[in-house]
């Protein structure tokens, strides 16, 4: 049996483009911050006729765009 690619979340970063309720189910955030991150100009969009549309590679620069995550070193708790 074959997955059906519209709800197997697994196969979505195989597409060529996210609705904005899959590429809040790709990328785990929340419709708020989506259109946050949108309206920033921090993800590029697109519209066909009333649906958002976001390109895969669209995706992929807005996630390589975020900040990283510095390390901080720990006091040792040493006994």
């Amino acid at each position: 049996m074959r997955s059906n690619p519209a709800t197997n979340h697994d196969d979505l970063t195989e597409v060529e483009a996210y609705t904005v309720r899959g590429f809040e189910r790709a990328f785990r955030i929340g419709h708020t911050k989506t259109y946050e991150e949108i309206r920033a100009g921090r993800l590029e969009a697109r519209k066909c006729g009333r649906r958002t549309i976001i390109t895969r590679d669209a995706a992929r620069r807005w996630l390589a765009g975020l900040p990283q995550v510095k390390a901080t070193e720990r006091p040792s708790t040493a006994a």
